[in-house]
């Protein structure tokens, strides 16, 4: 009697469980793909571009349109001589939820940095006797040669940190520094390690790491157990930084840098992945405000104002409509191309040496303001 009951109860148990592996397999969805056509944005002229070529900002959003392409467009603006010089990968921003605060608390600092959009950050240790730490988490590719790099100043008591590369998969640790920031010169350097002093007595520290394994990374800022309680050191401007010539793999595989991809209804996770990159790299552009003087002008403003309303718009139907068609996606992007064209070839006419040759080119341009606004204004 008794192994009947038992019998039963497991019966009903598996029974049970089946609707719940049904929710879980409804839940898991496959990413979807769609096929992009390939674009041709307006030749820059040669006055452009020498106008254009230290904006930053601008030229990193050019080269993240056009690697969506499946035949990416040449552009002499964006041809790197040096193939190993380094590009900002991903920005470790320190108010990011993945972070990692052990025993400690995070908060701004408010002094004066070399430049406005830079914000500067301290991390108080709380309890003494204990060791305290911070530590970004990120997403890394395999066999890349990263450079992890971070400015940071000995703003209290804490003047000896603890930098460690750790691999979150088996707590493997890939870099350690000990750096004492008070005094460049007492350092002992891993050959993996540079230092340089920067305005104002901060110091600039870049770390090499190569990653084994893809994965999950964290970089962490330590303190000593025997650091008082309420001291902290400053930092900024902490970044994660690539040769150039890995650009394009980084692109292949943008699938596998989400943290979170089943947070994508739609699951167009590598169009995603794209648009996210456009928009860190707009807020970046409004934020720094280096526009090139020629080019510092509210028609141009407007202009890459529509161009985000457009990027912002697919960003959010791609993250939250599960009914998100392929046509939408192409849409979307259409619009999002169509629009940083507009910003070119108004980049363009601002830089035509006469006015006649202005005016001229204003009236015979399709895209003007008066001939081309409406349709460029996105739907109610």
């Amino acid at each position: 009697m008794k192994r009947i009951i038992i019998l039963y109860l497991l019966i009903g148990s598996l029974l049970s469980c089946e609707p719940q592996k049904k929710k879980e397999v409804a839940h898991t969805q496959e990413a979807k793909t769609v096929y992009i056509k390939n674009y041709t944005y307006p030749e820059l002229t040669e006055e452009a571009t020498e106008n254009i070529r230290n904006w930053y900002e601008l030229k990193t959003i050019y080269q993240i349109l056009l690697s969506i392409s499946p035949e990416q467009q040449s552009v002499s603006l964006l041809e790197h001589s040096n193939p190993d010089s380094l590009y900002v990968y991903k920005r470790l921003y320190p108010n990011a939820k993945e972070n990692i605060q052990t025993n400690g608390n995070l908060m701004q600092d408010w002094r004066i940095l070399e430049s406005p959009s830079d914000t500067a950050y301290k991390f108080v240790k709380h309890k003494a006797d204990e060791v305290s730490s911070f530590a970004w988490e990120t997403l890394l590719l395999k066999e890349l040669p990263y450079t992890f790099s971070v400015r940071m100043f000995p703003s209290s008591g804490i003047k000896k940190v603890k930098l460690e590369v750790v691999r979150q998969k088996d707590k493997k640790i890939i870099r350690e520094q000990f750096l004492r920031l008070d005094s460049l010169s007492l350092n002992h350097l891993e050959p993996y390690t540079k230092l340089s002093a920067v305005n104002d007595g901060w110091v600039k520290v870049d770390i090499q790491v190569e990653t084994p394994l893809y994965g999950k990374y964290t970089f962490a800022i330590n303190y000593d157990e025997q650091e008082v309680a309420e001291d902290y050191i400053s930092f900024y401007r902490s970044e994660l930084l690539l040769p150039i010539k890995y650009y394009k793999e980084v692109e292949k595989s943008g699938e596998k840098l989400l943290s979170n991809p089943k947070n994508i209804k739609s699951s167009y996770n590598s169009i995603y992945f794209w648009l996210f990159q456009i928009e860190d790299e707009l807020r970046q552009l409004w934020a720094k405000d280096n526009f090139p003087e020629k080019l510092r002008r509210d028609e141009i403003k407007a202009r890459l104002k529509l161009f985000e309303t457009y990027v912002r718009r697919l960003s959010s139907e791609v993250k939250e409509n599960p009914q998100l068609s392929k046509e939408d996606v192409q849409k979307g992007i259409g619009d999002i191309r169509e629009s940083f064209a507009s910003v070119i070839r108004y980049i363009n006419f601002l830089n035509k040496e006469k006015l006649d040759d202005k005016l001229g080119t204003l009236l015979s341009n399709p895209d003007s303001l008066n001939n081309n606004l409406h349709p460029l204004l996105p739907s109610q």
